[in-house]
């Protein structure tokens, strides 16, 4: 089973090596989960993301772990 962060980093084509390099920044730094986020967001202009507006980095962390997980299941359908 992969790690959170390295199904982030593969989601956003990010090669391992520099994936050890910002192994904790998706956890702990809002300037690495948001583009995350904003790759989620531009997939689909219809999709909402359901993360209230005052949300701590832990709470948008794991959302963002829950769709890529979902994500990489629908493209095994």
């Amino acid at each position: 089973m992969k790690h959170n962060n390295e199904l982030i980093a593969e989601f956003m084509g990010i090669k391992w090596s520099t994936y050890e390099m910002l192994r904790y920044d998706y956890q702990r730094d809002w300037n690495s989960l948001m583009p995350v986020i904003s790759k989620i967001g531009s997939m689909d202009e219809e999709m909402e993301l359901d993360l209230p507006i005052n949300i701590d980095i832990q709470t948008a962390y794991q959302a963002v772990i829950d769709f890529i997980k979902w994500y990489n299941n629908q493209k095994q359908l």
